[in-house]
């Protein structure tokens, strides 16, 4: 599980020292480089383990919305096996550094099963956003597990029958 966040620097071939704490989990299944795409304002990188299911769920999904289709090629086809070397360090593509405007220093924000990686004013803003909206994002979130927090927990759903 992925949590917390932290700040590291780009050196001048892109390549940046993963967090220690991140290093385990990526590297859960050596054979298997991570992935990472492109996210909103960010990037995301995944573990495989995690990258290959998630990657499945958007493809099948694109098979029956044609909005799907779109996210496909922003995400499917936008990622990249990003490889740890021996020092701890991955190698952002050019490309996806430009789309999130990353410079020389980057912030990694755990997201629970995978990593948002970020520009540290764009983080900053994000977060301020975030923190405006934070009761409305709460009441919001805990109307949704009301429904589904009984069901998970081996109780009827609220619109259960019966």
């Amino acid at each position: 599980m992925f949590r917390s966040h932290f700040k590291h620097t780009l050196d001048n071939k892109g390549r940046v020292s993963l967090p220690a704490e991140y290093r385990v989990e990526l590297q859960a299944d050596d054979a298997m480089a991570p992935i990472i795409t492109k996210g909103d304002e960010c990037l995301c990188l995944y573990p495989q383990a995690y990258w290959v299911g998630y990657e499945r769920r958007i493809i099948d999904a694109a098979s029956i919305d044609p909005d799907g289709e779109a996210l496909v090629r922003l995400v499917v086809a936008g990622s990249h096996a990003c490889p740890v070397d021996r020092a701890g360090r991955v190698l952002i593509p050019q490309a996806l550094r430009e789309h999130a405007k990353l410079e020389r220093e980057v912030v990694f924000a755990g997201m629970g099963d995978y990593i948002q990686v970020w520009n540290p004013s764009l983080y900053a803003d994000d977060e301020a956003r975030t923190w405006a909206r934070s009761r409305e994002l709460r009441r919001s979130l805990a109307r949704k597990m009301a429904t589904k927090v009984p069901a998970l927990l081996g109780g009827p759903e609220e619109n259960s029958s019966g």
